[in-house]
């Protein structure tokens, strides 16, 4: 369990857990841990992912402008990589950022 992406991916699934139950303080610390290990490719891959959570767990917080800087880091990852299924899964939460706000 020493693998770098096997931990970050680990991470990642926790943070997605408790950001289902709405649990978004741990949410967001688990995302913030995935971005601070140094992973390989596949830990570079899952960055968007994990910004895409960390914005959704903001979002529940009702922190706003961390909220909108999570979504466009997830957004720039999905161009990069050419990951229309994150852009898309952004996208989508980008509405749901606009509908709250609105």
């Amino acid at each position: 369990m020493e693998d770098p992406d096997y931990l970050t991916e680990g991470y990642l699934n926790l943070a997605r857990s408790n950001e289902k139950l709405c649990e978004f303080q741990k949410t967001v610390s688990y995302c913030e841990t995935c971005l601070n290990m140094q992973g390989t490719t596949v830990s570079l891959q899952l960055n968007g992912q994990v910004c895409l959570s960390m914005g959704n767990a903001y979002l529940g917080l009702s922190v706003f402008q961390k909220a909108l800087v999570s979504y466009e880091k997830a957004l720039r990852y999905a161009h990069n990589n050419d990951d229309k299924m994150l852009e898309c899964r952004v996208c989508c939460s980008l509405g749901n950022f606009y509908i709250q706000l609105k």
